[in-house]
């Protein structure tokens, strides 16, 4: 049985995920960098772990997995190579993307001591191959998507949040519109909420905005620009389980027009949970879409969204399409295989 010491510097929640699901067939260990304030005293404690993962227990199939490298664990490559038999790293999205130069100015230390390069996404693994010349090994490894599991048994007894409450409640008069999935820059709200107050066929909808992640600073001034005659509701609880799944269940059209995006779990969720979803053109989606997975797609963040809207049939014929391309994606018992042939390989 391999022996994997999983390092986290953000995201923890897939972290654990991962290290769930793995556990059932390797001996898991992980480092979670985020949960520590002094970064010092955190890469000091990380050291004696590893050092002690390595000279404890009986296996000799002893592997580090990086996730999300930051400056502080790309410089300590070559020591994570000397106490594993096999050094992994995996890139999330944005750790590469956003940070290209400190990749570029590690890469001797990735290329020497690394054995592989795994990657959530085709895209993101050919543009590290383009940029830097790659010749060594690397996989694709996706995370999958616990909330699907709940999205299969969800009921609507089973709802604990009166927010999700609210929302099935105005369901039964109107259709809900899911506007981004979090309050960030990126999600492009300061073009979406004007684009929606001026919508002439509003009321045949309400809006739904997940204010319970992202920069609370940019959700007070987007609450602010809502206008007072929309219907909507705002979300600011954290969700999880059967509320989570709740609001992917109730969501008839999710807009997603992210400047950049790897592969949004929200989105996911809502197409598997039988939402429709409006999203950017410019958006690297097409592992979705070559597996038959219908989007509807706008070149620009204007009123061709609010034109979708009012084209949009009743019925969603792509349904089931959308929750059998989802699920042969994103399911855990889609994923987790990939995972584990890099431990047992």
């Amino acid at each position: 049985m391999a022996n994997v010491f999983y390092i986290f510097s953000n995201g923890q929640f897939l972290g654990e995920e991962l290290v769930y699901k793995v556990d059932q067939e390797c001996s898991v260990r992980y480092f979670d960098y985020s949960k520590y304030s002094n970064r010092y005293i955190a890469t000091l404690y990380l050291i004696l772990r590893i050092i002690l993962f390595f000279i404890t227990g009986l296996s000799s199939k002893k592997i580090i997995h990086i996730h999300y490298p930051t400056r502080i664990i790309y410089k300590l490559i070559p020591l994570f190579s000397l106490f594993s038999n096999k050094l992994l790293i995996t890139y999330w999205g944005s750790d590469f993307y956003k940070n290209k130069d400190l990749v570029n100015h590690f890469f001797s230390s990735i290329n020497n001591h690394v054995d592989v390069i795994t990657f959530t996404n085709e895209n993101t693994s050919s543009e590290f191959v383009r940029l830097f010349e790659y010749v060594g090994k690397i996989k694709i490894t996706r995370f999958g998507l616990s909330p699907i599991d709940y999205i299969d048994t969800y009921e609507s007894e089973k709802v604990q949040s009166q927010v999700i409450k609210d929302i099935i409640s105005k369901r039964k008069t109107k259709k809900s519109v899911m506007v981004g999935t979090n309050v960030s820059h990126n999600q492009q709200l300061e073009k979406l909420i004007p684009i929606i107050n001026n919508y002439r066929n509003r009321e045949k909808f309400f809006f739904v905005f997940c204010f319970n992640y992202g920069d609370l600073k940019l959700a007070n001034k987007m609450k602010n620009d809502i206008g007072d005659d929309i219907d909507c509701i705002i979300i600011e609880e954290k969700l999880s389980g059967y509320d989570l799944a709740g609001l992917r269940s109730n969501t008839d059209i999710l807009i997603q027009v992210q400047i950049t995006d790897q592969l949004s779990g929200a989105m996911q969720e809502t197409l598997y949970a039988g939402g429709r979803v409006v999203t950017g053109s410019w958006l690297p989606y097409s592992v979705l879409l070559d597996r038959g997975v219908h989007l509807y797609l706008v070149d620009k963040v204007d009123t061709e969204i609010t034109n979708i809207l009012d084209s949009m049939g009743t019925n969603n014929i792509y349904l089931q399409q959308n929750k059998s391309g989802i699920s042969n994606l994103s399911s855990w018992n889609s994923c987790l295989d990939m995972w584990l042939d890099l431990y047992n390989g």
